[in-house]
């Protein structure tokens, strides 16, 4: 396995640390935080597809230096805005 780019994030967030900031999600940050993902939401059956592009999309907004929110937390802030 390339040890080039160590998996430096938090796993509850997807943050990552400023060194890795601007670079591309290895796969294995992703496979990591998607497994996290995975076991955070009681390991549901078929939806590993899913894990991974929300991991994917954690690690680009954090990349970008945007700060990262699970979708479901998205979800629910749309939600309390529309019946505000």
């Amino acid at each position: 396995m390339n040890n080039e780019h160590p998996t430096q994030f938090d796993l509850a967030t997807g943050a990552r640390e400023p060194s890795s900031l601007g670079e591309k999600p290895t796969h294995e940050e992703i496979a990591v935080l998607a497994q996290h993902i995975y076991e955070e939401e009681g390991c549901p059956f078929g939806r590993a597809e899913a894990h991974w592009r929300e991991a994917e999309r954690r690690l680009r907004q954090q990349s970008a230096g945007v700060e990262a929110k699970p979708v479901a937390a998205v979800a629910l802030n749309e939600e309390d805005r529309l019946h505000s």
